[in-house]
């Protein structure tokens, strides 16, 4: 069924003699206005204009079938609403299908991706990210032989500190290293002011 959905045709629009064999159709059922047939033409071409030939056809078969819940020819607005509710459902599992597409489509790009890494590749990056992590524990283990602490998240931790202290007076959270009110933050040795105020001089 829902490949049946997804075929469906709904680029193919009415013509103006699309429109006249409906009418004639839906001209069993009596009127319940006196307009001309050329205004009630011109309304209708107005209300339907644009529609696919699938869904009028499907529209008109089921208004002979009972679907307005009255015996009188149609407006043009209700003759459009039963047309939505063929092409709504068909354009939206249409969506959903080249949606579908789309996303299998990307995935199978990354696979493809992925597949060409080669082996060196993959230890080059592999080397590099234990060499970063290498560092950083080295570093971390030097601080703590000379500061007793980790002076990195301890200089984390006070900058953030100082930092709700700042967006507080400001109501920011740029910091500008030259404004006075940093002097009145405590503890304006942390290596973060210091290196801030240095780039920005």
């Amino acid at each position: 069924m829902n490949e049946i959905i997804h075929s469906l045709d709904l680029a193919k629009k009415i013509s103006n003699r699309d429109l006249m064999v409906s009418m004639s159709l839906l001209g069993v059922l009596p009127s319940r206005t006196s307009e001309s047939p050329e205004t009630l033409l011109a309304s209708y071409w107005i209300s339907l204009e644009g529609i696919s030939k699938f869904a009028l056809e499907g529209a008109v078969r089921e208004i002979l079938r009972g679907a307005l819940n009255h015996t009188y020819f149609p407006t043009p607005v209700e003759i459009r609403q039963e047309v939505a509710k063929i092409e709504n459902p068909i354009r939206d599992a249409q969506h959903r299908k080249a949606a579908e597409i789309a996303q299998a489509e990307d995935e199978a790009r990354i696979r493809q991706a992925h597949a060409q890494i080669t082996p060196g590749t993959r230890a080059r990056v592999a080397a590099i990210h234990a060499g970063f992590t290498a560092k950083y524990e080295a570093d971390r283990a030097r601080s703590e032989a000379l500061y007793g602490t980790d002076q990195f998240s301890e200089s984390n931790r006070r900058f953030d500190a100082q930092r709700n202290i700042y967006s507080a007076e400001t109501g920011s959270l740029r910091i500008d290293p030259d404004d006075p009110r940093l002097a009145d933050i405590p503890d304006l040795s942390v290596p973060y002011f210091k290196n801030l105020k240095t780039e920005a001089a």
